[in-house]
């Protein structure tokens, strides 16, 4: 399972991560760069939660990005996941927040930048791609059918 090292990722991914039995690896790249610093640096994160993987830097948090650069965070991220799956069928979980994700989402599907909202992401939603070399087909968009009405924002 793969984490955002924001505090509300890692939170989820630890509930997550209580049930499925997966160990969490936090990346950078998942992050959502509209938080405002200081956010906790990597020290921080060990000490609050030993049992994460940190693959991080210290003062992981670049600051603020364009939408050039949000994209291009995207396909770096994008090629980080294919390259944990070139060796064998792989399944990854990943816990992230809703802007990047609709940034990540568009990436993955090959779609130019058009601003931050192409796709809807409710909190805690569930979006599902299957992706082969060469190509990537999303399954499930912003599934909130495991949430009680009241609990969907």
């Amino acid at each position: 399972m793969l984490s955002s090292p924001l505090t509300r990722a890692i939170q989820t991914a630890i509930r997550i991560s209580e049930h499925v039995r997966v160990p969490i690896t936090v990346w950078a790249e998942i992050a959502e760069k509209g938080s405002s610093p200081p956010l906790p640096t990597r020290s921080e994160l060990a000490s609050r939660y030993p049992l994460l993987e940190l693959e991080i830097e210290e003062e992981w948090w670049p600051g603020a990005e364009t939408e050039e650069e949000a994209y291009a965070r995207a396909r770096l991220l994008e090629s980080k996941l294919r390259d944990l799956g070139d060796e064998t069928d792989v399944k990854v979980l990943m816990v992230g927040h809703g802007t990047f994700g609709a940034v990540f989402m568009s990436t993955l599907l090959g779609a130019p930048p058009c601003g931050y909202t192409r796709f809807s992401q409710n909190n805690c939603c569930i979006s599902t791609f299957d992706l082969q070399p060469g190509r990537a087909k999303l399954v499930r968009s912003n599934d909130v059918s495991h949430l009680s009405g009241d609990m969907i924002t």
